[in-house]
């Protein structure tokens, strides 16, 4: 039995068109598998397709407003927002240490502070840890925020 290539009758026998195909769709295969390990994606989301291999982490945001009154002249209300979906920020300044921390996509955080004395603080807002998908979406850690609040 000789090969439909080495023959002299012309086209091919039913065998290799099915090995063909066969082989065609182990490479399609293959090539969904690497494409969905390089982008995060699924078949049926419909999002659509972020890379896997971001160096820019989401941010989160500090805002603040002056709740400062006569008897208490530095006192502010601090809201913590955004970030990576599904990553625990946490939130902290450098005179008492961590403060609280919250999931982005899950729950906010929103806190009143005194300042006491002539000295500025500073708060920041960072996250780490391991990377996290949501809704076939990937989402990097090391996101962060920085506010300085001067009391005085």
């Amino acid at each position: 039995m000789r090969s439909g290539i080495i023959s002299k009758k012309r086209g091919s026998t039913s065998i290799e068109k099915v090995a063909i195909i066969i082989i065609l769709i182990i490479f399609m295969a293959l090539a969904f598998l690497i494409l969905s390990n390089v982008f995060h994606f699924s078949l049926l989301n419909t999002g659509g397709i972020n890379p896997n291999l971001t160096t820019n982490p989401s941010q989160c945001q500090i805002s603040f407003s002056n709740l400062s009154t006569v008897s208490n002249p530095c006192y502010y209300g601090l809201a913590v927002s955004g970030g990576s979906p599904g990553l625990t920020y946490t939130f902290y300044n450098n005179t008492t240490g961590r403060i609280n921390s919250y999931v982005v996509g899950e729950s906010t955080l929103q806190i009143n502070v005194s300042l006491l004395g002539r000295h500025e603080v500073l708060f920041v807002c960072n996250t780490t840890g391991s990377p996290t998908a949501v809704k076939g979406f990937y989402y990097s850690a090391g996101g962060t925020a920085q506010l300085t609040l001067l009391c005085g």
